[in-house]
């Protein structure tokens, strides 16, 4: 049965510690969401036939000398049917300190979740997922790219129906999908 496009949605977080932590985070998140062409709900009485929940954790990561522990930040969106409950996007984000910082060890962990490849095109994957328009040519220069996110980006766009418009395209394509 094919499903409706969301008019609107309305976040939720799993814990007061996602809103307390992931605050900065909530905002990047809600302007992805709103760029996917989805109006986010600020109340419950509005309108939304989608929820966006985020289950956010952290964890202690190695020490740091002179001093200091890392950090290990995990996230999984999901936005989900308000009316069946089913799924249609999960993003499974993961941010930690690297071996080098410069700075707070926490923000450096911030920064990496943010870097991360789900989080950079979390406007795209709520946008695939909600049936809405969007441009992948992000995603299309992702399946150039020799790390493993080009497998993750060639998904990506098959959930879009994306087809290769250029011989260059379908090589690129061909090769990530092997």
């Amino acid at each position: 049965m094919p499903r409706a496009e969301a008019r609107g949605c309305l976040l939720a977080e799993e814990s007061s510690i996602a809103k307390r932590r992931f605050k900065c985070q909530w905002k990047d998140i809600e302007e992805k969401i709103e760029k996917a062409g989805v109006t986010v709900a600020s109340k419950e009485s509005e309108e939304y036939d989608a929820i966006v929940e985020a289950s956010y954790r952290e964890r202690e990561g190695g020490k740091y000398i002179p001093g200091g522990v890392g950090t290990i930040i995990q996230c999984e969106i999901r936005l989900y049917d308000v009316r069946t409950k089913n799924t249609w996007v999960i993003a499974h984000l993961f941010g930690s300190t690297r071996r080098v910082v410069r700075g707070s060890l926490y923000w450096d962990a911030v920064q990496n979740l943010k870097q991360n490849f789900h989080f950079t095109y979390l406007t795209e994957i709520f946008a695939i997922g909600l049936r809405k328009p969007v441009d992948v040519s992000g995603l299309v220069k992702e399946l150039n790219s020799m790390s493993p996110t080009r497998r993750i980006a060639a998904f990506i766009l098959k959930k879009a129906n994306w087809v290769p418009q250029t011989p260059e395209e379908k090589a690129l394509w061909d090769s990530a999908t092997r």
